[in-house]
């Protein structure tokens, strides 16, 4: 069990990437998962993602957070 958000970018820039995050934390929450990292940690991952892959604009991640393998 597991939730996930796509994400878009476009101009270097994440498309809604708050309510993003936020319905990502929100639907964690409703069935008890937890992320393991702070809404600030998981944004500071995307942006580094986004550096290390250059990717600038076109652009689409799925976060995906899991219990792990049963």
């Amino acid at each position: 069990m597991g939730v996930w958000e796509g994400i878009r970018l476009y101009n270097g820039r994440w498309t809604f990437l708050d309510a993003h995050i936020d319905r990502l934390f929100e639907a964690a929450k409703a069935i008890d998962l937890d992320i393991g990292m702070s809404r600030a940690a998981v944004i500071a991952a995307v942006l580094e993602t986004q550096a290390a892959n250059g990717m600038v604009n076109d652009a689409h991640a799925r976060l995906m957070v899991t219990r792990g393998v049963k």
